[in-house]
């Protein structure tokens, strides 16, 4: 693993930056450790998890390591340069996997451990990227672009018969799993997590796409799908709102922004939502209540335990994808709420989270209760990112296959390479 920047001068000052998350101590008031630069990023990275970047002052960074404000900009000019540099630590570990894997099963459990040790880096990079700008933006999509096109190369080098597209897809869904990790909570031990990712993406990319009428009965959910403007004001105000959040973020939109797509006069607004986080919250608590109810739906339907994780595959995905909104607001925006609204959504989504849990383990006994929760958060990773990548719509086939794939990860650790052919054989 590379690590950022010199080890502390002082014994427990700090600690390392590519360590998990967690309680740390910052240097005493007046030193000068040789790493102050790598703790002032890690206390950054730390700061924006929790509360979100347009909630956290540079003030606020530099009192969590113990120096000067004015200390900070000798490292960096702004706050955005410290975002960037942010980003570009949270990733250096999957850039040094990237770069030193020679087959796909060592980048594999580079990446695995990577993941394992920064927990952080879906969050910050899906919630907080969106305010750098293109130029700031390109050498971090770059990063991405070349462990991408690394691990799509190495795998159809095992796979020379799977198609480009069905690459795309599955290589796609394997940087999704990797984001999925959880920094708080109830997750397994480093170790143990990296062999639960290593076992998923080995199975996940040993999966062999269908094509043709065996998989045309299953219609994917956007195709014919209209957009419907509401009559009612509020209803409209709603409808209108999710995008403009989903594209501007919190802090870029306005309620004037939203009651003029509305086509309503801008004080009007007030009449319903009485301010922009009342607004919010309505959006995130219908998602959240939406995502619940549909949950119900889809389970009363199961026949039993393994047919409901098909349903819910499949519902969650469908949700999702026609709402995708919604999801990318449920996503960036929660953390823009305070109190007992963002309680509410908050808890919303756990009990959805801890009842497909909970669904998962009646299905596979196989599964421990903290495996099956990390199995949960890797499929809904993978459906939340598909519903805001549209151009993966465009893949053949790529619902049913998606849905097949959504599967695989909800299968227990240990079952192998599934489906996966032999090395140099000429399967796909």
């Amino acid at each position: 693993m590379t690590v950022i920047g010199d080890p502390a001068d002082e014994p427990g000052v700090g600690r390392a930056p590519d360590a998990a998350p967690g309680p740390r101590v910052p240097p005493r008031r007046g030193t000068r450790p040789r790493n102050r630069k790598a703790l002032i990023i890690d206390a950054a990275a730390e700061l924006f998890y929790e509360r979100g970047y347009a909630n956290v002052a540079m003030s606020e960074v530099a009192n969590a390591v113990n120096v000067r404000a004015s200390s900070l900009y000798r490292h960096f000019a702004g706050k955005s340069e410290l975002l960037s540099a942010v980003l570009q630590a949270e990733l250096t570990p999957f850039r040094a996997a990237a770069a030193d894997a020679t087959s796909l099963d060592a980048l594999l459990a580079a990446l695995a451990t990577a993941a394992a040790h920064r927990p952080r880096i879906g969050v910050l990079w899906q919630r907080e990227s969106r305010v750098l700008s293109r130029e700031e933006l390109a050498p971090l999509t770059l990063e991405l672009h070349e462990l991408t096109s690394r691990m799509t190369v190495l795998l159809r080098a095992e796979r020379p018969r799977l198609r480009a597209a069905d690459a795309q897809l599955l290589v796609w869904c394997a940087l999704s799993i990797l984001r999925s990790v959880a920094n708080r909570g109830m997750r397994p031990s480093p170790a143990d997590h990296t062999s639960l990712i290593a076992d998923v993406l080995s199975r996940v990319l040993g999966l062999v796409p269908r094509h043709g009428t065996s998989v045309a009965r299953l219609k994917a959910p956007w195709v014919d799908l209209r957009v419907y403007t509401p009559h009612s004001t509020r209803e409209r105000l709603l409808g209108v709102a999710a995008p403009l959040l989903a594209a501007s973020g919190y802090a870029g939109t306005s309620l004037e922004d939203i009651a003029a797509r509305a086509g309503i006069a801008g004080p009007t607004i007030y009449h319903y939502f009485g301010s922009k986080q009342d607004l919010l919250f309505a959006s995130l608590s219908r998602a959240a209540e939406g995502v619940l109810l549909d949950m119900h739906r889809a389970l009363s339907h199961a026949r039993d335990a393994a047919d409901a994780v098909r349903r819910l595959s499949e519902s969650y995905l469908t949700f999702a994808t026609t709402n995708s909104a919604l999801i990318d607001v449920l996503i960036t925006d929660t953390h823009q709420l305070s109190g007992p609204q963002k309680a509410y959504v908050m808890q919303s989504q756990e009990s959805f989270r801890a009842e497909w849990t909970h669904v998962l383990l009646q299905a596979d006994p196989a599964f421990k209760p903290v495996t099956a929760r990390a199995a949960v958060r890797a499929t809904l990773a993978v459906i939340d990112d598909f519903a805001r990548s549209p151009g993966l719509r465009r893949v053949p086939d790529v619902f049913p296959n998606l849905v097949e794939l959504l599967l695989e990860i909800q299968r227990a650790p240990g079952g192998g390479r599934r489906g996966l052919p032999h090395q140099g054989g000429a399967g796909a």
